[in-house]
């Protein structure tokens, strides 16, 4: 996991978890976007928020199956 973030259990209710992930999905297309535009500062300063927020939801997700 990241090495902003320690490593916890996370509880988090099914319809929050399904919100998360759209809005992880929306900023991941807003991402790939920026790429393609070139916009090299913006999306250098986004992508980072975008992969530690996957990387929390991953996580949550898992703690949801056991």
């Amino acid at each position: 996991m990241c090495g902003r973030f320690t490593e916890s259990f996370m509880m988090i209710d099914d319809d929050t978890l399904k919100q998360l992930l759209r809005i992880n999905d929306e900023l991941l297309q807003l991402c790939k976007w920026l790429n393609e535009k070139r916009d090299m500062e913006t999306s250098s300063r986004l992508i980072p928020l975008v992969d530690d927020l996957t990387h929390i939801l991953i996580e949550a997700g898992k703690n949801k199956l056991h």
